[in-house]
């Protein structure tokens, strides 16, 4: 039996802060397809991972999100601080090639808050549980 050369599609999770909703979404299995896709699909040209856990899960952001003027943010509870625009969760394997995360999609709808600047020193933030408050002089003044 010979083993086929076109891997699988794979899937991960698009987290999209301005629509405030969390969804599955098919990548291409191949490292440049899949790279392509997050580029389009975040709205950047340079990516960088964040780990969420020990299992090597991790979120893929605009690298240069932070650095731009942004009105939507994400936090994943645990992480060390929000993270700009669209972001895509998938796993990571020993070699270094993306898979389907370990995490489910349950798990992040309960440890992702959305977070919105409204204004200079206001920001919105709307909790798993779905309560939003209005902070002032937060983080992002």
């Amino acid at each position: 039996m010979t083993k086929s050369p076109i891997k699988p599609a794979l899937y991960g999770f698009l987290i999209d802060p301005q629509a405030q909703q969390i969804s599955r979404i098919e990548m291409p299995a191949d490292s440049r397809g899949n790279l392509d896709t997050m580029y389009q699909v975040i709205g950047c040209e340079l990516v960088e991972v964040a780990y969420i856990n020990d299992q090597r899960d991790g979120v893929f952001v605009d690298e240069e999100g932070l650095l731009k003027p942004q009105k939507y943010f994400f936090f994943i509870e645990g992480g060390h601080q929000p993270l700009a625009g669209r972001g895509i969760v998938l796993g990571c394997d020993e070699e270094g090639e993306t898979i389907a995360p370990t995490v489910t999609l349950d798990w992040l709808r309960a440890n992702v808050s959305f977070i919105e600047r409204i204004a200079s020193g206001i920001t919105a933030i709307t909790s798993p549980t779905g309560v939003r408050s209005d902070v002032i002089e937060s983080f992002f003044a």
